[in-house]
Formats: structure tokens, sequence, C-alpha cells
């Protein structure tokens, strides 16, 4: 009965054996590799027809697959494939021999290190999209960018059944990827450069969520025993971010350069405005003038004019935002007048900058001026010579110079816009002798001009042995010619902090060959008197007016207005004339 049964057991054994040894061979007709996992399309070797796609366990080792479902059948254990790189079913094939196992594919990797996840990269902006990568030397890679819709929705999580229907009672948003797309970058870059410069598109959407995805394609021999050729395997390698970033509308500002506050512009010269910008390139932005113009009796703070003054807005130019600089040749008018200007750049009504500051525009320089005269062409040897030059600039003069035997200069009053110097030598030797005239005036902020000629530019004198020729009878002593007054005003300083209780001084100076009797000073807004200064008849006379800021507070700007009254030749009657300039003026902050 023992013999029996245990040749009924290895009867048996035979039996499950030969069935799974007649089923752990199977052919491998493709093979491709999804991630982690393999797709094997198998085929009986005994002719029973296509298995079906099969999930297979890393190989146990180059030709033993671990599998569960073969065909209709369980079989658990292990299963052996041969690679005969068929497309379909195939006829039933002899069990090939054991063959060698082919030497292991070498390992490629691929890692994008950015962005990798939470970046914020600006529309039109450069960047670096950057991988490392291992065994893929010599070889290409894509880029892509992979875009997903954030969609967000409201769900109820919280519901309470009743009669009828149902009532949420609390709700929660929800928010998730959609709507994949893919979005070329560039193609066959090498794969050892490890970096490529992306300039981001503009018209992104700047809601949608974003990754950049870098694949490569390996072709690799695969082995087909016993017959010793090989066919192709393709394998896609690739990564993508580990998480979304972000790609953002550029910034877009504008910020003035200069012009910024307190410079000084010429009226008639080319200046240079300046700016910076970012996000606007290409755009187009204007470039305004806006003048706060100030008038005596303002009751208005400098600081706060903008509240109680419109300003004169003129469009200057309309250029490209990235140019950064604009020439502007000062019109002359604008020079004539009084105001407090700022420049205005801007884009849109959201986008824009000016001045921080007000600037000023004076006058135009005006150069100086002059006359070269001779008392007399003909004089004897050793006689006096006596040359004259009148030079004049309302913005005041330096010095005066004449040119015979080398440069002679004489100073002139900087608070004076007139200056007559007369040069008196004698010349030892007969001849013609010429002498030349040159003058230096002032600039409209007080530094010297670069010299100019007088008109005429040279006078000659004949210098004889002989005694020069009988003058004209002079005027007699007891008479005077009529001359008329003149004088000056000026003011210090030009901008006043009442804050600070600055003082302002203001001096006038008059002078008559006749006399000069008094000087007077008036002040727009009469907020203070300011008494006549009495001269008491000298030929020259000179006094000064001070005043704390603190009296003119809130009226903007202060005018003050200068009068000389001269003497006339019967030393009586009087002859009362506006100083040069008439009026002065002060910016009380």
């Amino acid at each position: 009965m023992r013999k029996i049964t245990l040749a009924f057991l290895f009867l048996t054994f035979a039996l499950i054996a030969g069935v799974v040894f007649a089923q752990a061979t199977r052919n491998v007709c493709s093979q491709v590799y999804e991630e982690n996992k393999e797709t094997i399309q198998a085929y009986d070797s005994n002719g029973n027809g296509k298995i079906e796609k099969e999930e297979l366990d890393k190989a146990v080792n180059d030709w033993l697959y671990q599998v569960g479902k073969v065909s209709d059948s369980q079989l658990l254990g292990l299963v052996k494939f041969s690679y005969l790189g068929c497309t379909g079913p195939v006829s039933p094939s002899p069990v090939p021999s054991p063959s060698p196992a082919p030497s292991p594919t070498p390992v490629a990797t691929l890692k994008v290190i950015s962005p990798n996840g939470g970046e914020k990269w600006e529309a039109g902006k450069t960047y670096e999209i950057k991988w490392s990568q291992t065994g893929l030397e010599g070889r290409t890679v894509n880029i892509s960018l992979i875009k997903f819709d954030y969609v967000c929705e409201r769900v109820c999580v919280l519901r309470i059944p009743l009669i009828f229907g149902s009532w949420c009672a609390k709700h929660d948003t929800r928010c998730s990827e959609k709507n994949k797309s893919v979005i070329p970058i560039a193609q066959d870059i090498p794969a050892e450069q490890g970096t490529y410069s992306w300039t981001i598109p503009g018209g992104l959407n700047e809601k949608a969520r974003y990754y950049v995805e870098i694949e490569s394609f390996i072709s690799t021999p695969l082995p087909i025993p016993p017959v010793p050729t090989t066919t192709a395997s393709v394998i896609r390698i690739a990564d993508r971010s580990d998480g979304p970033f972000f790609i953002i509308s550029p910034v877009k500002t504008l910020k003035v350069i200069s012009p910024n506050g307190g410079e000084k512009w010429e009226a008639g010269k080319t200046y240079e405005i300046k700016w910076s910008q970012t996000g606007l390139e290409g755009q187009k932005i204007g470039i305004y003038l806006d003048q706060y113009c100030l008038t005596p009796g303002l009751k208005c703070l400098v600081k706060n004019i903008e509240k109680c003054v419109a300003p004169e807005r003129k469009l200057l130019a309309q250029v490209e935002a990235d140019q950064a600089t604009y020439s502007w040749t000062i019109p002359q008018e604008l020079g004539d007048k009084r105001c407090l200007c700022f420049v205005l750049i801007k884009q849109d009504e959201n986008i824009f900058d000016r001045s921080d500051r007000w600037f000023f525009i004076l006058p135009p320089d005006v150069p100086a001026k002059g006359t070269l005269s001779v008392a007399t062409n003909t004089v004897g040897v050793n006689q006096p010579i006596s040359v004259t030059i009148k030079a004049e600039d309302p913005n005041g003069l330096a010095k005066v110079c004449l040119y015979r035997a080398g440069w002679e200069c004489k100073p002139c009053s900087i608070e004076l816009p007139t200056c007559t110097q007369t040069f008196t030598f004698t010349e030892s030797r007969e001849g013609t002798y010429k002498y030349y005239g040159y003058l230096y005036g002032r600039t409209t902020d007080g530094k010297i001009e670069p010299g100019t000629w007088t008109d005429p530019q040279s006078v000659e004198v004949q210098v004889t042995g002989a005694p020069p020729p009988p003058s004209s009878p002079s005027p007699s002593p007891t008479t005077s010619a009529e001359v008329a007054p003149r004088g000056t005003i000026s003011v210090s300083p030009a901008v006043a902090l009442s804050v600070r209780n600055q003082e302002i001084t203001v001096q006038i100076r008059g002078e008559d060959p006749n006399g000069v009797r008094e000087l007077r000073l008036s002040v727009s807004p009469s907020v203070v008197s300011a008494p006549d200064h009495q001269c008491g008849g000298t030929t020259s006379c000179s006094s000064e007016w001070k005043f704390n800021a603190t009296s003119f507070r809130g009226l903007g700007m202060v005018k003050f207005c200068g009068q000389v009254v001269g003497l006339k030749a019967n030393g009586t009657d009087t002859e009362v004339v506006s100083t040069f300039p008439a009026c002065v003026y002060v910016i009380v902050l």
C-alpha cells in the first residue's frame, strides 16, 4: 500500500513539473519601458496564441521574470522569456537553448535642477534652465514647458439628509491641475551642456501652473538568441520639475533721473532728460513739463503749491520707454516766467513718475558786450593816451582788459550790469600803435563767461614828435552836464526758509554825478515797511534793508523793487529812475 501511494505521488509530481516546464518558457516579441515597470508582449511557444498584456516585476535576472496570470490559467513562479523580436502571434518554435546573459545596459539618468518648484519667473526676461545627467554624453535632450490650468471648485464636504433632499452644512474649495498642454521650448540640445537660456514669451496665463520637462531617447540593441543578430529598443529617459513654478507679468516702473530737483537750466540751451524703466521695452511714453507759476501775493506755501495752483502742463515728446534719455532744447519764452518746474514721464494713469522736487528755468544768458574808444587818435611822444572800455552784461561783469605791450585788466563790480574803465599811458617813440579790448561777463548763475572782444576790436593811435593839436574847449567848471542817475538792486538769498528764521537782505546802489538824494524800496505784497534811505547829495550811495523770512511765511514769492532819486544840475530839482533790474524776487518756503 505504501509503495502504491509513493508511486502515485511521484506520478503526480512528474505531471505537474511537466506542465510547469511546458508553460515556463515564453517568446518575447516587444519590450516597452514605462517608468519603473515593464510591459511584455509574450507568446506561447506551443502556439496557444497571444498572452494578454502583463505587468511584470523587476527581472530576477536578465531572462527570468516573476509573473502571475499566464493566459487563462493560473501559474505562479518564474517564467523564462526568449527575445524573438516578433510583432504578432508566432508559430510554435523549439525552445532555445540557454545562452550567456547579455551585458547590462548602461544606466542613464536626467534630473531637472531649475526651475524645480516655487520659482516666480517674469515674462520677457531670460532665465537659465538647468539639469544634470549621467550616461547621456554625446546625446541630445528636448526641453518642453508643461502647462496645467489650475481650477478651483466649491464642493460640499458635509451634507445633511432631509426628508426632501439634503442640505450642505459645510463647503470647501478644492483646486486641481487640469487641461495639460505641452509647449516646446528647445530641441536637440547637447545633454552634457546642462543649461539652456530661455527668454520667456509674453501672453502666458499667470494663473496656470508650469513645469519644465526634459527628455532624451536611447536606442539600445537587444540580442536575439540563438541567431547572432540584434534589434533596437528605444528607451525614453525623462524628468520634470518636482513642483510647479509660476510665470508672472513683468513689473512696469518709471523713474525720473534728471532733472530731479534743484537744477538751474537756462532757456535756449539743450539738456538731457533722463529716466529708468522696467517692463516697458518697446512701449511709448510721454514726457511732460509741469510749471507752477508764482505771482506776488499768492497765499500758498511753496511746499503745498500743488494744492492751490493748477499746473501748466506741456507735452515735450513721445518716445520709446527704453530710450532712457531725451535731448530737450528749452524754448526762449520759458525763461521769462518765474515758475517751479517738474518733468513728468508717463506711460498711463498708473505708470508714471515726476521730478522729486522742482527745478528752475532761467532767462537766456546774454553775453557781455562792450565798446573800445580812444580820446584822440593823434598824440605826441610821451603825451598821455586814454583808452576807454565800456561793457555791459545783465548778469554782471568780471573784468575788462586792454592789450598793448601785454594784457592789462581791471576788475568790475559783480553787482553792476555795466562797467567803464579807462587805461591811461604814454608812448616814448613815434609810430602807429594798435590797442585791443577784451571783456569777461558772467552767466546767470554767477560764473565767469568766456571772454569776448569789444566792438570795435581795436583802435589805432598815431604818436608823433610834434605837440598834439589843441583840444576843443571843455565845459565850464561852473556848469554841469545833465546825467541821469542810475542804480542796481540785488537780494540774497534767492530762496529763503521761513521755518529757520532766515534773514533776507536787499541792497540798492545809486550813482549820479549831480548827486543822489535818496534810495527807495517797495515790497509786494506790502506786509512790511521799507523806509527810504537819505543820501544827502553824494555822487554815489548804497543802502541795505534786512527782513526776517517769517514775515513772508505763506506768501510763496515776494517782489522787491528799487528806485534812485538823483539831483539835476541845478541842485534843486530831482529825477527818479528805476534800478537795474527794476525788481528782484525771493521764494519763501
